[in-house]
């Protein structure tokens, strides 16, 4: 009888803690799984800090001729770079800053405050005087100039575009135009923008334009229609990049 007892008891110990003993043996694998990989990592080296081989960094200072106060940057395609400055529009061969006209034979900018560049795909350069106009700078070195006779707005002018389709955009004075071969046209009249003027432009790889506006942001499908604001509230957006 005492030894039937015993049994019974034996079996019920057993079956309450078999949950507990499960736990405790899973928190014991966990802990030494633990306990291998920290040993695991003290023995294997630490990982390589990242390589930077085949990029050089250089910098110029005006010792070296770089011009001071760069409004823009934009590089055609002969491999040039062109710099837009408060003081004048400056090429850089990679060794030495050239003043634009380089000669007597180049004609001369309107004014030498730089506010936007664009390099086309002719290998021309578009340029952005602050001064409210815009000079077509041509990859034979002749220049085209464009002012108000022209649609040029007479505000400030904030980004001059030439995108791969060969369109020239312009973003100003709170308006988005649009050059036509000739003359600027206000294409936002027509698309919506409004009294909420233009902070920044952006055109994306689908042919889409997104504007941003006082307090929003909008697209404009396929450059046709009319703009659509987006449903996220923003405040205010300076810059867009893809």
């Amino acid at each position: 009888m005492n030894i039937l007892v015993v049994a019974v008891l034996l079996l019920v110990l057993g079956g309450s803690n078999g949950v507990s003993a499960q736990k405790a043996a899973t928190s014991l694998s966990d802990a030494q799984s633990r306990s291998s990989n920290s040993l695991l990592k003290r023995l294997l080296p630490p990982p390589p800090p990242p390589s930077f081989q085949g990029i050089t960094h250089t910098f110029w200072t005006r010792r070296d001729g770089a011009p001071g106060s760069i409004n823009a940057l934009a590089q055609t395609k002969d491999g040039y770079l062109w710099i837009g400055t408060t003081l004048g529009l400056y090429r850089f061969d990679g060794l030495r800053f050239a003043l634009y006209p380089f000669d007597s034979s180049s004609p001369a900018l309107p004014s030498l405050d730089v506010c936007s560049l664009a390099a086309d795909m002719d290998g021309g350069l578009w340029i952005a005087m602050c001064s409210a106009k815009i000079v077509h700078l041509r990859a034979d070195e002749t220049t085209i100039t464009y002012g108000r006779e022209e649609g040029v707005p007479t505000g400030a002018l904030d980004k001059i575009f030439s995108l791969p389709d060969g369109s020239v955009w312009l973003a100003g004075s709170s308006k988005l135009l649009h050059f036509d071969g000739n003359r600027w046209i206000d294409f936002g009249k027509d698309h919506g923008i409004g009294r909420f003027g233009v902070f920044c432009v952006l055109f994306d790889r689908e042919g889409n334009i997104w504007v941003s506006r006082d307090k929003r942001l909008s697209i404009l499908r396929k450059a046709k229609g009319q703009l659509e604001d987006v449903t996220n509230q923003v405040k205010y957006v300076s810059s867009m990049a893809l």
